[in-house]
């Protein structure tokens, strides 16, 4: 496996993205005979049933055209009356006799037409488009009753089986971002895991790449820019003129006066990236943009190209007047089309980018396979940042309603072209990781598992919980902006942490301003423009998280076991990554825990 993915353009096109689907269908048939459905028995009623709702939408169309014949008689009615109401102002004339009689006349026939014509069949109509929808939801229900013991069997760790299945001993996930694999990630790889006041993680998908540490997260970044309101005043004066004849005399003019006001404005945007460590190159640091590449024709890649040569060879030679390091590299098309123009350590970056590397880079870049060149690439010391813009379309969290279906040709449709998709989007955020020969190898010592300490899951999985809960739970009264959640740790009780949730946002209240201007009659106007003024507030709320640790459809079918639900429902909560969190009293934090030790695997 490992040597084969040395060219992991190649690999995915010709062995991986195969074998994903092959393996997705062989592990859907597997919970097709696990579910035991009869499928000739579902593709006769799901057939049935679309042969039903067609003749549905046909009784529905053809009603949709008698109630749109109805409402123009009924406007043509209403037109008509008001034809009779503005004769009945008018004193005399042809048209106090003219408009009576077509007005009437109109809304005499449209209510004839409506009455006589169209009462009927529009009944008729209905009745038979309720009896048509009627059969066809009877049978619609019956296929989803046939097909909900395979809908019950997937769960939202499915895609990851899939994938490991896939990519065997190179890649395994974790059921969530767990202390021990982000303290690696910090004490041996250098991340920071800086807890921003500005940052909500809303979810990640962690795990092992050839056993070195990555994580995707997910989240929302709040940042205080400018918003430009407008304002405007229409001021009249008057000015004296000559006309044709040389004679003066007053004219009266209008003139608008716009204004304009920047004032602070909240602004939310949401990203993902993904964050892999790796010893290699440790005291390396580099930067690179995507720059769609692969939308160029090879003439333009050269002309590229041979820019980028001149401005590369007139860079090293400012660093070699200056004591710079900076040193071209032999693959000019790499040096340009790669663009890591910053890097600061020449000699580890040509360990990382060998001739394969370069050219698998290359590769990259330029095919259309894939995504091209659409991903930011951030190496910083022994951890690298994968920032891509396909990624930030991702559906990260693989919800089995995704896959879930009346037919069971759908269902399987929809497993497998969610799971070639997620499987694409992973890979190509992986492939320019992949495509360094030297990150393959896997850490040089094993590292032993750390001592706990503190809470029991990271900051990153109490604020997923936290926002899988929903935002409007925690959000302050007043609030008019979207919320950022963060998470502050209290205490720990066994396996569950008590959390205190903070919300942040703004509420929003009207201001008016004036500001002045000079207008065309020579004087000084206040010119008015309202806006809107975001002021800060928050509220404190208390959560318990607890690993439960199963998929989401065992845990609800534990707690429905136990007698639970009502318990667990008293107040929002959410089951996401094998956490449970609820909001709660601090009272009650540790009956909640013991409660919840009767289901956790």
């Amino acid at each position: 496996m490992r040597n084969q993915i040395l060219e992991p353009l190649k690999f995915y096109d010709t062995t991986a993205k195969i074998e994903n689907e092959r393996i997705a269908q062989e592990y859907f048939d597997r919970l097709l005979r696990e579910s035991k459905v009869d499928v000739a028995a579902n593709q006769k009623t799901s057939n049935e049933y679309r042969k039903q709702q067609a003749i549905a939408d046909g009784v529905y169309q053809k009603l949709k055209k008698l109630k749109g014949v109805r409402n123009f008689l009924i406007f043509l009615t209403v037109a008509g009356i008001l034809m009779l109401l503005l004769a009945l102002n008018l004193a005399s004339g042809v048209t106090k006799i003219v408009l009576p009689c077509v007005g009437g006349g109109m809304a005499l026939v449209s209510l004839l037409v409506i009455f006589l014509k169209l009462r009927k069949p529009i009944k008729e109509s209905q009745e038979k488009f309720n009896v048509e929808q009627g059969k066809a939801d009877e049978l619609l229900a019956i296929a989803q009753g046939q097909t909900a013991p395979l809908n019950a069997l997937f769960t939202e760790r499915d895609v990851f089986q899939v994938m490991e299945q896939t990519l065997p001993g190179m890649i395994r996930f974790e059921a969530d971002l767990t202390t021990d694999l982000l303290k690696d990630l910090c004490e041996n790889y250098d991340f920071s895991a800086s807890n921003l006041i500005d940052r909500s993680f809303i979810d990640t998908v962690s795990g092992r790449l050839f056993e070195n540490p990555f994580c995707f997260f997910r989240y929302v970044d709040h940042f205080m820019g400018t918003k430009v309101y407008q304002g405007s005043l229409v001021i009249t004066y008057t000015v004296t003129v000559r006309d044709s004849n040389g004679r003066s005399h007053l004219q009266t003019r209008t003139q608008t006066l716009v204004a304009t006001l920047s004032k602070p404005y909240p602004y939310y945007n949401c990203e993902t990236s993904l964050v892999y460590g790796h010893q290699c190159a440790p005291d390396l640091h580099f930067s690179r943009s995507a720059t769609d590449v692969e939308e160029l024709t090879d003439r333009q890649v050269e002309r590229r190209v041979r820019r980028g040569e001149r401005k590369l060879r007139k860079k090293a030679e400012r660093a070699l007047e200056e004591g710079g390091q900076f040193t071209e590299m032999t693959n000019s098309a790499f040096d340009v089309l790669f663009h890591a123009i910053d890097r600061d350590h020449e000699v580890q970056f040509r360990v990382m980018f060998s001739p394969l590397a370069q050219n698998n880079m290359l590769d990259l870049l330029r095919s259309p396979i894939g995504y091209g060149d659409d991903f930011h690439f951030f190496k910083k010391g022994r951890y690298n940042v994968i920032v891509s813009e396909h990624a930030q379309r991702w559906s990260m969290f693989p919800s089995p309603k995704y896959y879930a279906s009346y037919d069971v040709e759908l269902v399987k449709k929809n497993f497998v072209d969610f799971n070639r998709e997620y499987f694409k989007s992973v890979y190509f955020d992986l492939a320019p990781l992949l495509s360094i020969p030297e990150y393959h190898q896997e850490p040089s010592e094993t590292f032993k598992p750390y001592k706990k300490s503190g809470a029991n899951y990271t900051y990153y999985e109490h604020e997923v919980v936290a926002n899988a809960i929903g935002t409007n739970v925690f959000a302050p009264a007043g609030t008019a902006t979207e919320v950022i959640l963060k998470t502050q740790f209290i205490r720990a009780e066994g396996d569950s942490d008590c959390v205190a949730v903070t919300a942040h946002s703004f509420r929003a209240e009207e201001r008016l301003d004036f500001v002045s201007m000079f207008g065309a009659d020579g004087r000084m106007h206040a010119v008015p423009v309202p806006w809107i003024e975001y002021i800060p507030i928050q509220k404190t709320t208390v959560i318990a998280v607890k690993k439960i640790g199963c998929v989401n459809n065992l845990f609800h079918e534990r707690v429905a076991r136990e007698g639970l639900a009502s318990r667990l429902n008293s107040s929002p909560n959410a089951y996401v990554h094998g956490l449970f969190a609820k909001v709660v009293f601090e009272n009650e934090f540790s009956a909640l825990s013991k409660a919840l030790d009767k289901i956790k695997t």
